[in-house]
């Protein structure tokens, strides 16, 4: 994670470096048997697409707020107008007019990480983004589509990459810890290309405009290399620089000999004589961490950790600060327009592109339609829902006003803390409360517009979670990585660690009781913890969970026994206030975030996975879920938030795409009586509807069979009115031959479009339910390798899983799962 450097101590890089990738590369690590057991499932779940939704709108919005991580630029040599940005998470956003407005580029592009851009000079429309995850992508036709080009790159995390000045067809690209590769064919096929290079962990390429053959490679650790025929070998440039983990290289085209290294701890260093020797910059660059270099004919930008930009005139020689709009920012790329050295683009950690048109001394934000902020935390003001509040990695805190309309920075007193907890006070919703990521706990008691530190007594100061009691709103908790729990009763003026049992110090997630605010439940390293006391005491609390670190848990507010639990790849759920524990949604191949229960909805639960949203049910067998990703351009889903208004729409904070909202769906889909089938016999199964929120006039709502010649779906219709929205009516499937699918029912019942004169229910889409019967009568291995999938095309196609988890028990004979309509609350059969 990243945190800010203190004032007055030299920021830790290396910690820097760390916490850039820790985010991301978390939810990719899992326990082997755990991937293994996951992988049957993981290829068929990554099919089911929702098409339909039972709510207002079918797919999430993007709701900004505009921003991000910008890690690159690259900028189109014959038509300077043309620029791309690279993002942490965002992928890669394309402006044609300079700057003024962006528009994302990532269809194909298999992950959004990008940490490097080339533009081939001899065809513009051919462009390269390299990622930290996901290889190298090639686009012939300017970004609007991707193609994976990895054959024979043997990492995925990729830094740099470069085009040859004198053969197009020639890419370069360096990686992490595995050196750098070349191809020779336009990215088509790629070889080692590292001989020579003793350090592996490439940071930096630039090839000589002038000199066939002659690249150049900054390292992390082994500083310059340099190579003279096309990366065949390499030897050490690096004579005189004190620092050698540089990080920025450029060459001065209008004197190729002349090179510029940006390092870090050692500010900016120059060679003359094509890397044989380097002397350190001149006077005038206060800050030794630079990540970006650019410039040509003397004129040098140095892009640094937390203070913007340094501007040399005369080749290094002196330095003068070029911030004005940026001071505080850390800025990881720099682009200059190849016309006039005095445009110039700057990509800022938290808060994208910034352009200069006088050579730096004013910047302008340039960021119009990038949303790449890392959201990780959200939380809304209890009197009014479409009041925001998004906290961000490198980005503090943000708030709208308008469900997201508009945002405004409400940072002013963070800089570029990490956010990751938010709580407000129900009684007093000016009254704020931010858990940052190295600075401890801020308070504001004027909606975000200001903010003072309040960590008298708390010792930790990675705070990744906080609770507030709404009976006492003074008294708050706060959950640390490296201290536990601490707990103030003063509203934040001293805090105090909580009492004993606690066995782990790190602490992901924190939730009360609504009911019962002395009961507090903290997911931890180490699993469930549980206080009845208010933290005097705790326990474990994991009964029949498997172990783990626990990043989520929640608290059903209309029935506080039931109690959520996420892990890795899996969602445990307790109906006994944490006394024990049985799986609710598992397995998936995702790290689980967060977990929220609709306030407004009974049994309805939102999971935010690495993989997009999930609205799970309990089953017996195996995965039941319906995603919830339409619309959800950054599926890394970090925080979700629901209101206890029943119209006010799901929001979601996302790594790397901003925050998304989404309409919470007007029907729910209950358990019903068990299908009833045998392996000669067709069989009958039925399932519950109703309305989610009160309708103003009569709702109909149709209901058909896939295809009826297969068997029959009664009623055919349903009809609610304000009287009894809320009772549930059953639905009967009837001869269903399981035989159809070799003994296992797989039926599709269609919900569709109702008639009603409320605005609300008028507009409803056609959804389906499957309703699948698995024969419990064939032994079946624990996990099949040939586990299939069902693909049926009628009525737009439509996916069904049959993944065969164990010896199915007698009496548990169905599930029923939403697949096309994935808001629906799913059935789970009983017994027989």
């Amino acid at each position: 994670m990243f945190s800010r450097p203190i004032a007055g101590r030299t920021p830790n890089l290396s910690l820097f470096r760390q916490r850039t990738s820790a985010w991301s590369t978390a939810t990719r690590r899992a326990p082997t048997a755990r991937l293994l057991l996951a992988s049957g499932l993981a290829l068929a779940l990554a099919l089911l697409r929702p098409q339909g939704d039972l709510g207002a709108t079918e797919a999430w919005t993007s709701i900004g707020p505009v921003g991000g991580s910008a890690i690159c630029l690259a900028i189109d040599p014959t038509s300077p107008e043309t620029i791309y940005v690279g993002t942490e998470g965002g992928g890669v956003f394309k402006s044609t007019d300079g700057g003024l407005s962006w528009i994302a580029i990532n269809t194909g592009l298999d992950d959004f990480r990008v940490r490097a851009l080339a533009v081939d000079p001899s065809s513009p429309q051919v462009l390269y983004a390299a990622s930290w995850g996901g290889g190298v992508a090639k686009s012939t036709d300017g970004g609007s589509q991707w193609a994976s080009t990895n054959d024979g790159l043997t990492s995925p995390f990729i830094n740099a990459l470069v085009i040859s000045a004198y053969s197009p067809t020639a890419v370069y690209a360096g990686t992490w810890g595995m050196g750098i590769f070349v191809s020779r064919d336009e990215a088509a096929n790629w070889s080692s290309s590292s001989s020579g290079l003793t350090h592996s962990s490439v940071t930096a390429l630039a090839v000589d405009p002038r000199v066939t053959g002659t690249l150049y490679a900054a390292t992390a650790g082994g500083g310059v290399f340099k190579s003279l025929d096309d990366g065949g070998s390499w030897t050490a440039a690096s004579a005189g620089l004190s620092s050698l983990d540089v990080r920025a290289l450029t060459i001065d085209s209008a004197a190729p000999d002349t090179l510029y290294a940006g390092s870090v701890e050692g500010g900016v260093f120059k060679s003359t004589d094509t890397g044989t020797t380097w002397g350190q910059a001149g006077a005038g660059l206060t800050n030794l961490d630079i990540l970006a270099l650019a410039g040509d004919s003397g004129v040098v930008y140095a892009g640094t950790w937390g203070t913007g930009v340094f501007r040399s005139d005369d080749g290094a020689a002196t330095w003068s600060a070029a911030s004005t709009g940026i001071e505080a920012s850390t800025v990881r790329a720099l682009a200059v327009d190849p016309g006039s050295l005095e445009t110039v683009y700057a990509g800022t950690e938290d808060a994208a592109v910034f352009k200069s048109t006088d050579g730096g001394s004013r910047w302008e934000p340039a960021s119009e339609g990038i949303t790449s902020s890392r959201v990780c935390a959200l939380a809304l003001d209890p009197t009014s829902a479409a009041t925001l509040y998004a906290g961000r990695l490198s980005g503090g805190v943000v708030k709208s006003s308008d469900g997201g309309a508009t945002w405004g920075n409400e940072s002013a007193d963070l800089g570029s803390l990490s956010v990751c907890a938010l709580a407000v006070d129900p009684t007093s919703p000016q009254t704020i409360f931010a858990g940052s990521l190295g600075g401890g706990v801020f308070a504001s008691s004027n909606g975000g517009s200001s903010w003072q530190a309040a960590n008298t007594g708390l010792l930790g100061t990675d705070v990744r979670a906080l609770a507030l009691d709404p009976t006492a709103p003074s008294t708050i908790y706060a959950g640390t990585m490296d201290g536990g729990v601490f707990q103030t009763t003063d509203g934040g003026q001293g805090w105090a660690p909580t009492g004993s049992g606690l066995t782990s110090s790190g602490i992901f997630a924190l939730a009360l009781d609504p009911l019962a605010p002395q009961t507090l439940f903290a997911g931890s390293t180490e699993g469930v913890a549980k206080t009845t006391d208010g933290g005097r005491t705790w326990v474990m609390a994991s009964d029949g969970m498997t172990p783990g670190a626990v990043y989520a848990v929640a608290v059903d507010s209309q029935e506080p026994r039931i109690v959520y639990a996420g892990i890795w790849g899996e969602v445990f759920k307790s109906t006994n206030g944490g006394e024990s524990w049985a799986p609710f949604l598992n397995p998936i191949d995702a790290a689980v975030w967060t977990v929220a229960p609709d306030p407004t909805s009974p049994q309805a639960v939102y999971v935010g996975t690495s993989r997009g949203v999930f609205r799970p049910v309990d089953n017996p067998f195996a995965v039941s879920l319906g995603e919830l990703n339409v619309g959800l351009r950054i599926a890394d889903v970090r925080a979700l938030m629901l209101a206890p208004d029943p119209d006010a729409p799901i929001y979601a904070g996302t790594a790397g795409g901003g925050a998304f909202s989404l309409n919470r769906p007007l029907i729910n889909v209950f358990a019903g009586a068990s299908l009833t089938t045998s392996e000669s016999a067709a069989g009958s199964a039925s399932f519950g509807v109703a309305l989610r929120i009160a309708p103003a006039a009569s709702v109909e709502i149709e209901v058909s069979a896939s295809d009826p010649s297969e068997g029959l779906v009664a009623p055919d219709r349903l009809v609610f009115d304000p009287s009894n929205w809320s009772t549930v009516q059953t639905v009967t499937v009837s001869g269903v031959d399981d035989k159809e699918v070799d003994g296992d029912v797989v039926y599709r019942v269609r919900l569709g479009a109702s008639t009603s004169t409320d605005p609300r229910y008028a507009g409803l889409k056609t959804t389906s339910v499957l309703v699948i019967n698995a024969d419990d009568d064939r032994p079946v291995p624990a996990i099949s390798p040939l586990a299939t999938l069902l693909l049926a095309l009628p009525f737009g196609g439509w996916l069904a899983l049959r993944s065969r988890i164990r010896r199915r028990p007698k009496g548990l004979r169905c599930s029923f799962r939403s697949v096309v309509g994935a808001p629906l609350r799913s059935p789970v059969c009983g017994a027989r």
